[in-house]
C-alpha cells in the first residue's frame, strides 16, 4: 500500500530489492491482479521512478513485460532491452541496470557507464546507489 501511495503523489521514487520484486509481481498480474496491485501499475505510468535492477531483477522484469522473450539471456543485452522494457512500465521511468557495465536508460535514450567497477558487487552498493540517485532526483 505505501508504495502505491508513494508513486501516487508523483514525488521522485526509486525501487530496488523488494519494491522491484512487488513491482514485477503486480506486472505479471497484469490487469487480472489485486486492485492494489492495478494501482500500482495505472500509479506507474506516470509517477517519476528509478529502478536500479541487478541481473536476476532485470530478467525477471523483462519476463514480466514480455521484452526479450526469444533471448535465453537477457541480461546481456541490457543496453538494448532495458529502454523497451522502461516504456513499458511508465513514461518517466530511468532504468539503472547494474552490472559490469552498468546500462542507464529511459525509453528514449540510452547511457553506457564502461568504468572498470568491481566485478561483484558487494553487499550495500545497491543502497548506497539508491541513496545517491534519490538525493539528485
Amino acid at each position: 500500500k505505501l508504495l502505491v501511495r508513494v508513486a501516487e503523489l508523483g514525488t521522485p521514487t526509486i525501487l530496488d530489492a523488494d519494491g522491484l520484486y512487488i513491482l514485477t509481481q503486480a506486472l505479471r498480474e497484469g490487469g487480472g491482479g489485486s486492485s492494489e496491485q492495478r494501482r500500482l501499475l495505472e500509479a506507474m505510468r506516470s509517477a517519476h521512478v528509478v529502478l536500479t535492477p541487478n541481473k536476476v531483477e532485470f530478467e525477471r522484469l523483462c519476463r514480466a513485460v514480455k521484452v526479450g522473450e526469444e533471448a535465453e539471456e537477457k541480461f546481456s543485452r541490457a543496453a538494448e532491452l532495458a529502454p523497451v522494457v522502461a516504456g513499458r512500465i511508465g513514461e518517466n521511468v530511468v532504468m539503472v541496470v547494474k552490472g559490469s557495465r552498468d546500462v542507464i536508460c529511459s525509453r528514449e535514450e540510452t547511457w553506457l557507464c564502461e568504468d572498470e567497477g568491481s566485478p561483484r558487487r558487494a553487499g550495500g552498493q545497491g543502497d548506497v546507489l539508491a541513496g545517491l540517485v534519490l538525493t539528485f532526483s
